[in-house]
C-alpha cells in the first residue's frame, strides 16, 4: 500500500513538471514574433544597441527610427530589430541587430549586421520614427565641458596621427545628455593648427559620469566656411592646407597601404600639398615626399573616406605636384 501510494504521488508529480514543461516549450523553443516598434522594451533594445556599437567602433551611431521588431523569449528576452541609423551624422542606412535581456535587465549586443528589413526588393516600409530625448543642442563654446572636450579631441588626434596639432578656436559646440544625465557627449566643429597652417575639424567626444573622455570620432570639416572661399583646381578638388586632419589620415593611410600591398616600407616624409572634394563622403588627392630604401620620391596619392570613415587607396603615382 505504502509503495503504491508512493509510486502514485511520484507519478502525480512528474505530471506536474511534465504539463510545466509542456507549456514552457513553446515560449522557450519559439520564434521570433513581431511586435510594434514603438514597443518600450524594443525601444530600449535599440537605443542599448546604437550606443554599444558606437563604443565598439568608436563612432557615433544615431537612431532614425526602428523599421521592424521582433520579439524572442529565451531564458530572457531576445530582440530583433531592423534600424534606420545614420554614423557621425552622414547618410542613413539599416542594419539589423539583436539584443538580448536577462531577467536581471542586463543587456547585451550579439549581432549587428547591415539589413534591408528582410525585404530583398527594398520595398519596406518607412521606419517608425521614435521619440528621442537626447537630441543635440547647442552650447556655449565657453562651456567648461566643451573645452575640456575639444583640448583632449586635439591631443588625442594628435598622438594618434603623429603630428602637432593646437586648438585654435571652437567654432560650435553641442552636447547631448545619456543616461539621465550622467553621461554627455559633445559634438564640436574646431579650428586647429599644425606645423603646415590652420584647418578645420569636426569631433565628437564622450564624457561619462566620472569626466573620463574618449574620442568617437575625428573627421575633416569645414564649420560652415563656404566653399567658395577655397581655391578650385577646376575638377572639383578645392586645396586645402598641408596639416588638414583629413589629409594626414589620408597620406598615413595611403603609405601603409601601399608598403603593404607591395612588401616594401614606406615612409612619409612630407605633405607637398593637400586637396579635397566632398562633403559627406570624401575623396583626398595628396602631393607628398615619401622615402624608400633610402631615397626619398614626390608621389601623388588619391583616398576615398566613405561616411564612416572607411579609406580606399584608389592611385598611387610618381609626380611632380604639377611643377
Amino acid at each position: 500500500m505504502k509503495k503504491s501510494l508512493y509510486l502514485a504521488t511520484v507519478l502525480v508529480a512528474l505530471g506536474i513538471v511534465l504539463t510545466s514543461v509542456g507549456f514552457g516549450q513553446g515560449v522557450i523553443l519559439g520564434g521570433y514574433k513581431v511586435i510594434d516598434a514603438t514597443d518600450q522594451g524594443a525601444v530600449a533594445a535599440a537605443d542599448f544597441a546604437i550606443k554599444a556599437q558606437s563604443e565598439k567602433d568608436e563612432m557615433e551611431y544615431e537612431l532614425g527610427g526602428i523599421a521592424k521588431a521582433e520579439r524572442q523569449v529565451v531564458g530572457g528576452t531576445n530582440y530583433r530589430l531592423c534600424m534606420d541609423i545614420n554614423a557621425n551624422g552622414g547618410d542613413g542606412s539599416y542594419v539589423q541587430a539583436v539584443v538580448y535581456v536577462d531577467f536581471k535587465k542586463n543587456y547585451k549586443l550579439t549581432s549587428w549586421v547591415a539589413s534591408n528589413c528582410g525585404d530583398a526588393e527594398g520595398s519596406r516600409k518607412p521606419a517608425t520614427k521614435i521619440h528621442v530625448t537626447d537630441e543635440y543642442k547647442p552650447i556655449s563654446k565657453t562651456d567648461a565641458g566643451a573645452g575640456l572636450a575639444a583640448d583632449f579631441a586635439v591631443k588625442t588626434q594628435a598622438e594618434k596621427t603623429k603630428t602637432k596639432l593646437k586648438l585654435d578656436e571652437i567654432v560650435k559646440a553641442e552636447d547631448k545628455e545619456m543616461d539621465l544625465g550622467t553621461k554627455r557627449n559633445f559634438r564640436l566643429c574646431i579650428k586647429i593648427s599644425g606645423d603646415g597652417g590652420s584647418s578645420f575639424a569636426k569631433a565628437i567626444i564622450a564624457m561619462d559620469a566620472y569626466s573620463n573622455l574618449k574620442l568617437l570620432s575625428w573627421t575633416a570639416s569645414t564649420c560652415g566656411t563656404p566653399s567658395s572661399e577655397k581655391p578650385s583646381s577646376g575638377d572639383g578638388f578645392a586645396q586645402v592646407d598641408k596639416s588638414d586632419a583629413g589629409i594626414g589620415m589620408a597620406a598615413d593611410f595611403a603609405v601603409k597601404k601601399h608598403s603593404g600591398d607591395t612588401k616594401i616600407k614606406h615612409t612619409l616624409s612630407a605633405i607637398l600639398k593637400g586637396e579635397n572634394k566632398g562633403m559627406l563622403a570624401m575623396t583626398y588627392r595628396v602631393c607628398m615626399k615619401v622615402a624608400e630604401d633610402g631615397k626619398t620620391q614626390v608621389i601623388q596619392a588619391l583616398v576615398t573616406m566613405d561616411q564612416y570613415s572607411n579609406m580606399k587607396l584608389v592611385s598611387w603615382e610618381h609626380s611632380t605636384c604639377g611643377n
